[in-house]
C-alpha cells in the first residue's frame, strides 16, 4: 500500500512513500550493498516488513532485531517510492546513530562519520534532495547503530521553495532546529602579532563563528627545519572561539620568523591559511629603535579609519611596534568592530607589518563585549624589553568606583584585588634580572599617575607601582610615563623648573596643578598624548618615542604631518625642547 506522507507541501499528490518497508540484518552488508539493492530493490531473502507509519514515522531497529550491538551492528532498509512524473523532491531522515542513503543507486545523504548529531532522533534530523523517475524508486538505507538506541524514521519533506521563512516558524513547525546551510568562516578580525617579547610573540584573531585555529611559526633562516605548531587548546581539545589569543614560546632573541595563522576546516579536515606573516623577536643587546603610540581614538568608525589610513601613508607609523595607550573607541558593545574592523584590519590591509602593543584604557571597560579584550589579547599587564630597555605595560581600569545603579556601565568592575594582583606581578618582576639590569624602564599605560587629574586612578596606579618608582627614595629608577585618557597633550619634568615643570602642549580650560603629594610622588617624567572631543581624526596625535644609546626622544605629531611638541630626555636633566619646525 502507497501513502503520502504528512507535512509535505507542494509534492504530497506526485510522490508517494510505502507505508511498509524491509529491512535485513546483517553485519557483513555495508553501503555499497545499500547501494546495490537501490537500483534494482532486490532485498535478500531473510529480510523482514516492517511498517512505516505517520504521524512520526519512527522505527525501532532494536525491537525488530531483537538485540543488537550499537556501533557494530548493521542493517539496509528498502523503501519503495512513486512518483507521477520526473521531478526533484525533498526528504529528511533520521538515525541513531548514522545513516547513508542511495535513491535509484545514486547517493543522496548520509550521516557519516559524525553521526546523526540530534538526539532524540526525528524525521526532521537531516534534509536531502533526491531526483525521481516517474514510477516506482527505490530508497536503500545502510544504516549502523548508536548506543543509546537504534531508531529510523524517513519521510517526504517540504520542497525549499515552501519552507517557513523565520528560524522561529520552521522550530515551531517541526520541533527542532531546522537544519541551515553551512556557514562559511569569515576572518572578521585579521590574525595579528601583538606582544612580542625577546623569546616569544602571542596572535590574535577573530572569526564569524566559531571555530578551532591554531599558528605555525619558522625561523626564516631555517626553512627545512619544522615549524613550532600551536593550537588554541583546552583540556586536550582544539577548542572552537569566536575569538584567539595564542602565544608561542621558545623563539630566539633577535630572530626573523615566519608564522601561518589557519583555521580548521572540519568537515574537509583540513586547515585554512587566513595570514602569512613575518616578525622579528626582540634582541637582548641595546638597538636603537621606536615606538608609535595612539590613544583616545574614539572617533567615529570612518574618521578613525581615515586617521590611520593617513597616518601610515605619511610614515608616521614607521616603528619597531605600534602602541595603543587604550581607549580605541568609546564602547565596546561590538568588539571586532571597534579593534579590527575599524582599526586593526585597516593597517593589515594596507601592509602594516608591525607587532601590536594594547594598552587596555577604561573605555576597554564598558560594552557588552569587553570580554573579547582578553580572549584576543591575554592579561592585560606584562612587560617586554627591547635590548635594555624594559616597558611595562600596567593596566589602570577604569576611571571611577563601581556605581549602584541600573544599567551603570561600572557595575560588572571589581578591580580592588585585580590592582593588588598586579602589585604582586610587579614585585616579582623587579626581583628578576631583566628588571634589575635594565638602562631605561618605561610605563606604558591609559591614565596618569596624578592625583590632580583622577584621584580614583591614581590612586590604583598607585597600587599597582607605588612600592617601585614613587618617591625620591624609590627603590628602582623609572625613566619615562606614557599615556593617554586626559585628551589634552602635555607633560611633567620633575627636573625642570616654573612653567617647563608642567608644560600644556595644548591649550586648556581646566589646567590642574600637581597636588603635593603629585609633586613628593611623581619623581620620574611623564608625557600625555592628545585624544578626541569629538572633533575629526585632525585632533587625533601620534607619539613617536625613538630610544637611543644615552637618550629619548620624544616627537607628538598629528596626523596630517604637523608637529605639536618635540622633546629629548636625558636621565637627570630637564627635558629640551628641540624645534619643531
Amino acid at each position: 500500500m502507497l501513502a503520502a506522507c504528512l507535512g509535505s507541501v507542494g509534492a504530497a499528490e506526485t510522490v508517494r512513500v510505502s507505508e511498509s518497508g524491509l529491512v535485513v540484518f546483517d553485519k557483513t552488508l555495508t553501503a555499497e550493498s545499500a547501494k546495490e539493492i537501490s537500483k534494482t530493490g532486490k532485498m535478500p531473502v531473510n529480510s523482514r516488513e516492517f511498517e512505516l507509519k505517520g504521524p512520526d514515522f519512527l522505527v525501532h531497529l532494536a525491537k525488530l532485531a531483537g538485540k543488537y550491538e550499537p556501533i557494530r551492528s548493521s542493517a539496509v532498509v528498502h523503501l519503495r517510492i512513486e512518483a507521477d512524473a520526473d521531478c526533484v523532491q525533498t526528504f529528511s531522515a533520521g538515525c541513531d546513530w548514522w545513516f547513508t542513503c542511495f535513491i535509484n543507486g545514486e547517493q543522496v545523504g548520509t550521516t557519516e562519520p559524525a553521526g546523526n548529531y540530534f538526539s532524540p532522533t526525528t524525521g526532521w534530523d537531516h534534509f536531502m534532495k533526491a531526483k525521481l523517475k516517474k514510477g516506482v524508486n527505490h530508497a536503500a538505507f545502510y544504516l549502523r547503530g548508536g548506543a543509546a538506541s537504534w531508531d529510523f524514521a524517513f519521510r517526504i519533506a517540504p520542497d525549499f521553495d515552501h519552507w517557513p521563512e523565520t528560524e522561529k516558524e520552521r522550530d515551531l513547525v517541526y520541533h527542532r532546529r531546522f537544519p541551515r546551510e553551512k556557514i562559511p568562516v569569515v576572518n572578521t578580525g585579521i590574525p595579528v602579532v601583538h606582544r612580542v617579547t625577546r623569546n616569544s610573540a602571542s596572535f590574535a584573531a577573530t572569526f564569524n563563528i566559531p571555530v578551532a585555529a591554531g599558528v605555525r611559526v619558522l625561523r626564516k633562516d631555517r626553512p627545512d627545519e619544522t615549524p613550532v605548531t600551536c593550537w588554541a587548546m583546552d583540556c586536550g581539545l582544539k577548542d572552537r572561539r569566536l575569538a584567539h589569543h595564542l602565544t608561542v614560546s621558545g623563539l630566539e632573541p633577535d630572530t626573523a620568523y615566519e608564522y601561518s595563522f589557519f583555521f580548521l576546516d572540519e568537515s574537509n579536515a583540513a586547515e585554512t591559511v587566513c595570514r602569512k606573516g613575518e616578525f622579528r623577536t626582540f634582541p637582548v643587546k641595546h638597538r636603537d629603535h621606536t615606538l608609535a603610540l595612539t590613544s583616545d581614538t574614539q572617533v567615529a568608525a570612518k574618521a578613525r579609519v581615515q586617521m590611520l589610513k593617513t597616518c601610515l601613508k605619511d610614515g608616521i607609523l614607521d616603528a619597531d611596534a605600534f602602541v595603543s595607550l587604550g581607549d580605541m573607541t568609546s564602547d565596546f558593545s561590538d568588539f571586532v568592530h571597534g579593534y579590527f574592523t575599524s582599526s586593526l584590519n585597516v593597517l593589515t590591509e594596507n601592509g602594516y607589518n608591525v607587532p601590536f602593543v594594547p594598552v587596555r584604557g577604561n573605555h576597554e571597560f564598558r560594552g557588552k563585549q569587553t570580554g573579547f579584550y582578553t580572549r584576543c589579547f591575554g592579561r592585560p599587564y606584562y612587560h617586554f624589553s627591547i635590548g635594555d630597555t624594559l616597558y611595562l605595560v600596567l593596566d589602570s581600569g577604569e576611571d571611577k568606583p563601581p556605581v549602584n545603579k541600573p544599567g551603570h556601565y561600572t557595575l560588572c568592575t571589581d578591580t580592588a584585588d585585580y590592582f593588588k594582583e598586579q602589585a604582586v606581578w610587579l614585585k616579582e618582576l623587579a626581583q628578576t634580572d631583566e628588571f634589575k639590569h635594565a638602562k631605561r624602564r618605561i610605563v606604558l599605560a591609559h591614565a596618569a599617575p596624578f592625583y590632580a587629574e583622577s584621584r580614583y586612578m591614581a590612586e590604583n596606579l598607585r597600587t599597582i607601582a607605588g612600592d617601585l618608582f614613587y618617591g625620591k627614595n624609590a627603590p628602582f629608577r623609572l625613566d619615562l610615563w606614557i599615556c593617554g585618557h586626559i585628551h589634552v597633550p602635555y607633560r611633567f619634568d620633575p627636573a625642570g623648573s616654573g612653567e617647563n615643570k608642567l608644560k600644556f602642549i595644548m591649550p586648556r580650560k581646566r589646567r590642574p596643578q600637581p597636588t603635593a603629594e603629585d609633586l613628593e610622588n611623581i619623581v620620574f617624567p611623564v608625557y600625555v598624548n592628545d585624544g578626541s572631543f569629538g572633533e575629526t581624526w585632525r585632533r587625533l596625535s601620534v607619539i613617536r618615542l625613538e630610544v637611543a644609546e644615552d637618550a629619548m626622544t620624544l616627537t607628538c605629531v598629528r596626523p596630517d604631518g604637523k608637529v605639536i611638541d618635540k622633546v629629548r630626555i636625558v636621565p637627570g636633566k630637564p627635558m629640551e625642547e628641540l624645534n619643531t619646525k
